[in-house]
């Protein structure tokens, strides 16, 4: 049977239902990444440098 007279499956006859659907999907995606974009952005934001990690008394230069 030729591919042309195949009967197509449901979401293939609806081309604007398949594009809501792809859409909502990238919809939600998008949500999720800006949720964690703004997760790390405001765990920096309001994190409290430690005096410890900076200038001469870095852990590093301790453990030597």
């Amino acid at each position: 049977m030729p591919l042309a007279n195949k009967e197509k499956p449901p979401i293939l006859r609806q081309p604007r239902r398949l594009m809501m659907i792809v859409g909502a999907i990238l919809a939600l995606l998008f949500v999720v990444y800006l949720a964690t974009a703004a997760t790390g952005f405001l765990r920096t934001q309001t994190k409290v440098a430690d005096p410890r990690m900076t200038g001469t008394e870095a852990p590093l230069e301790r453990a030597m």
